[in-house]
C-alpha cells in the first residue's frame, strides 16, 4: 500500500491518493503522477497493510495568500478509497502549498507491564496533594543549594559618588 500527495505541474491543485502496486520491476521507472512539468511530490509512504496506511494523517500548510484564515489544514488518508497507481487522486485544495508534515500518533498510554520495569518508591515518603513540598536541604543536604538570602549592600549616601 501507497500514500501520496503531489502538486500536478507548478501552478496545479495538490492531490492525494492511495494504491496499491501488485509487483514491480527494480531499476524501472513507473509514473506515479500525471507527468507534468513542475510536478512536486510532497508526500509518499509506503506501508504493509490497508489498515497501517489508512491510519496515516497530515498537515497540509498551505501559503499564506490574502483573505486565506485556515493556514493549517488535517488530512486523514483513511478518507480516500484505494485505486490503481494510474489514478489522479483526489483534491486536496487549489491553493498553493508550502510543505505537508505527518502527524505523529498520541503515545499510548497503556498498562505498566507494557511500559517497561518500573522503579521502586525511594526511602523518601512520597508526597500528597495536600501536604507542602519537600525542602531542597531535606532532600539532598550535601549538594543542596544554600536557600539563605546573601546580604543586602549597605545603601549608598546621597552624593557620596560626586564628592570631592
Amino acid at each position: 500500500m501507497f500514500n501520496l500527495i503531489y502538486r500536478d505541474g507548478k501552478d496545479g491543485p495538490v492531490y492525494a491518493k492511495r494504491f496499491r502496486i501488485g509487483g514491480f520491476t527494480r531499476d524501472k521507472e513507473y509514473p506515479l503522477t500525471r507527468g507534468a512539468k513542475g510536478t512536486r511530490i510532497f508526500h509518499f509512504s509506503v506501508h504493509e497493510t490497508e489498515e497501517n496506511s489508512s491510519q496515516i494523517s497530515v498537515n497540509v500548510y498551505l501559503k499564506a495568500v490574502l483573505k486565506l484564515r485556515n493556514l493549517i489544514r488535517p488530512f486523514h488518508f483513511a478518507d480516500l478509497r484505494i485505486k490503481n497507481r494510474g489514478a489522479q487522486g483526489n483534491i486536496i485544495t487549489r491553493h498553493p502549498v508550502e510543505r505537508v508534515s505527518r502527524i505523529m500518533p498520541p503515545a499510548k498510554s497503556g498498562n505498566e507491564e507494557t511500559e517497561g520495569p518500573t522503579t521502586a518508591p525511594s526511602a523518601t515518603a512520597e508526597r500528597t496533594e495536600g501536604s507542602p513540598a519537600p525542602s531542597a536541604e531535606t532532600l539532598h543536604p550535601e549538594t543542596a543549594p544554600h536557600l539563605e538570602e546573601p546580604p543586602a549592600d549597605p545603601p549608598l549616601e546621597q552624593g557620596s559618588l560626586f564628592d570631592s
